[in-house]
């Protein structure tokens, strides 16, 4: 059984050959850069390089070997747009070990820190001495009148999530971007037995508290319930104009829409059950 058809029919609650497995075709099911390349050292694997397609999180983009090895059957169509070698810098991790990072996203090196900084200069996000991955370090709203939740567009770019971006979003200025979209979607499912995969605009906490700070966002979410959901509102609109866009170029070629959202921590939820169905269920 292909993997295409393995992913639709467990999907669909048929019983398929086998589990379907999936490794690394969202930045929720991802490896990072480091245990990628500590992987291909104990399998004694030579060649090939590791792209960090998530700068943020430092996630790795599997090689063809990785999906071959462990049977992976879905991968995320931002593969077929990892393919300029023009598009990609050297960059080495805390341990030695080598990748190549996005060259769109303007990091630079300030003091043992790596820092990004947008048009203004402001410190969007920070890895630190040692690091692994990046901190947000600006909150746009997070001193701001709800009278700015009007002006969201403006705002998400300029967290971190949102600035750093990955594939293939880092063309998504270009003015053919979506026929581009879709046409790579379309090469892939045509040429490809996998199973693909799509990131959706999807986030409500998460993106609440990219834009508020967590602290902020806790205290509108117990005190001021109102201006809280305005902001959620908002964010709602516009996590649906981006998903048709997205549908509407890739939606007859993939099977499966990755929507995130961080919602718990290692001891249990950010919020009460009570709290998540009254207002983002």
């Amino acid at each position: 059984m292909k993997s295409r058809e393995r992913v639709w029919k467990a999907l669909n609650h048929q019983e398929p050959d086998r589990v379907p497995l999936d490794s690394g075709s969202t930045t929720s099911t991802s490896i990072h850069a480091v245990a990628y390349n500590r992987l291909k050292r104990r399998l004694g694997v030579k060649g090939g390089e590791t792209l960090v397609y998530d700068q943020i999180q430092g996630l790795a983009m599997p090689e063809q070997w990785f999906l071959d090895r462990f049977q992976v059957d879905v991968i995320n169509i931002a593969h077929a747009f990892c393919d300029d070698p023009k598009e990609w810098v050297d960059w080495r991790w805390p341990d030695g070990s080598q990748s190549r990072i996005p060259a769109w996203n303007r990091i630079q090196k300030e003091g043992e820190a790596w820092v990004y900084r947008d048009a203004e200069g402001t410190v969007l996000g920070m890895m630190p001495p040692g690091g692994y991955f990046f901190d947000q370090r600006f909150w746009p709203l997070a001193r701001a009148d709800e009278s700015e939740f009007a002006r969201l567009e403006q705002h998400l770019p300029r967290t971190v999530w949102r600035a750093i971006t990955q594939p293939p979003w880092q063309r998504a200025s270009q003015p053919d971007f979506w026929q581009k979209l879709e046409a790579k979607a379309r090469e892939l499912y045509e040429k490809t037995d996998y199973a693909l995969a799509v990131s959706a605009s999807g986030q409500l906490f998460e993106a609440a508290q990219f834009l508020l700070g967590t602290d902020n966002l806790m205290a509108d979410l117990a005190l001021d319930r109102r201006r809280a959901e305005a902001l959620l509102d908002r964010i709602m609109e516009l996590n649906i104009s981006a998903t048709q866009k997205l549908m509407k170029a890739v939606g007859k070629y993939v099977q499966m829409v990755k929507i995130g959202d961080d919602l718990g921590m290692q001891t249990g939820p950010l919020i009460s059950p009570k709290m998540y169905r009254e207002v983002f269920k």
